[in-house]
């Protein structure tokens, strides 16, 4: 069969138009955002927590939910979308957020100069970490303008309370300067609450911010006790935004969510769709090609695979990824799809390809776990090679901070229960 591309079947898109069936957890989240925003006290906040395994769709749900909300509120509300798969500390998110910030309100008309000049200096502040006092204070006072905020509790006098940085000195005596000080997250946090309650004083906003992907943070550093709890302190530690004055999403894969603890109860757990939404979410992204690429799409071999492949799948990612790797290779003709999806193994894990199906006989079925025990045996006890299985998310962690039992990926579903 001949190859096939199509130009809006991404697996990982997150175009909130694609979302299938998930009206309830939707309007959850989106009156639970909406109680926040038109409470009478912005300084309360709000933080809510979508959960689920991985590839389930919880960035598209959430996207979709402010979108919804920005058509209605952009007016009063700065919204700010941080995704965490590529940073590796709270500081990194902090200096997301901030850049975030500052390109929000530079955009808006109803934002005055001083208003602006406190989100910039808040994001040369993340820049930071430890420096000297000159440093800080010579890079700091091109924002001066924004002392023109005033009030006891703005951002730029926590500045000179809790750091000693007092933008309004000369350039004399700045050059005079001894010491140095350190900026870590917590300091972070509580500059970035400073600036928030400065953004609905003077300007009477409220900012809604969401944290994607959390469970991405250094995601590699589940294989070392003493890495993993580092990054819990992290992840505890922007846990602490849900006191903040804002309104707070967080997308989390279910084996994370130890880490919540008692901090944010509202929670919503997304459960799998049916095969018949996992097709209703690829004939909303096929309905954007062209019409002779909706044809082709539509004859019997690829409907039927298609029909197939929706069946075998446990998470609309696993589907979408699958499809898209059988039509690219021409293989919807194909009698068994698994057989066939098993070529994508040495283009997808490749370092690892070897090595799956020893582990994946380690399941009798898609829902089992195995032990770490298990999973070194059927690697000879090699932990480089076992190491690369986690990196790669071969293996999925039943608790993300007790790494003992693990589920499978589920793009790897289809090899559960195959003898070769």
């Amino acid at each position: 069969m001949d190859r096939l591309f199509l130009n809006h079947l991404n697996p990982a898109a997150v175009d909130p138009e694609t979302l299938v069936n998930r009206d309830d957890d939707a309007q959850w989240l989106h009156d639970g955002l909406l109680a926040y925003l038109r409470s009478d006290d912005p300084g309360l906040g709000g933080a809510f927590c979508i959960l689920g395994e991985k590839g389930i769709g919880k960035s598209i749900l959430t996207r979709k939910v402010l979108a919804d909300l920005q058509q209605i509120h952009a007016a009063t509300t700065v919204f700010v979308t941080v995704d965490c798969r590529p940073l590796r500390s709270q500081r990194d998110v902090y200096r997301e957020v901030a850049s975030k910030l500052v390109d929000e309100l530079t955009i808006r008309q109803d934002v005055s100069e001083p208003l602006r000049a406190a989100a910039r200096a808040f994001d040369d502040l993340t820049r930071f970490d430890e420096a000297s006092l000159k440093y800080v204070h010579e890079h700091l006072i091109q924002h001066q303008v924004g002392l023109d905020l005033g009030g006891s509790t703005s951002f730029f006098k926590w500045l000179e309370a809790k750091l000693g940085v007092v933008i309004s000195l000369t350039k004399k005596v700045i050059d005079t300067l001894q010491g140095s000080i350190t900026i870590d997250g917590p300091r972070l946090r509580e500059a970035l609450v400073r600036l928030l309650a400065d953004i609905h004083t003077h300007a009477r906003l409220r900012v809604v911010l969401y944290l994607d992907n959390i469970e991405e943070l250094d995601h590699e550093a589940m294989r070392d006790e003493v890495t993993r709890e580092r990054v819990r302190g992290e992840i505890e530690a922007l846990l602490e935004l849900s006191e903040a004055p804002l309104g707070l999403v967080l997308n989390m894969r279910t084996y994370y969510a130890s880490v919540l603890d008692r901090r944010i109860s509202r929670r919503r757990t997304l459960g799998r769709l049916s095969e018949a939404e996992h097709l209703e979410i690829f004939e909303r992204r096929v309905a954007r090609e062209s019409p002779v690429i909706r044809a082709r799409v539509r004859e019997q071999a690829i409907a039927a695979s298609m029909q197939t492949l929706a069946a075998l799948a446990r998470t609309p990612l696993a589907f979408l990824s699958w499809a898209e790797f059988m039509l690219e290779e021409g293989l919807c003709d194909q009698p068994d799809a698994g057989a066939a999806l098993q070529r994508r193994l040495g283009t997808h894990y490749a370092t690892v390809s070897r090595q799956i199906p020893k582990v994946v006989a380690l399941f009798a079925s898609i829902e089992d776990t195995v032990e770490i025990e298990a999973v070194r045996a059927a690697c000879d006890q090699h932990d480089s090679v076992v190491r690369q299985l986690l990196d790669h998310q071969v293996l999925l962690p039943v608790n993300y901070w007790d790494p003992r039992e693990f589920l499978l990926d589920p793009e790897l579903g289809f090899l559960v229960g195959r003898s070769g």
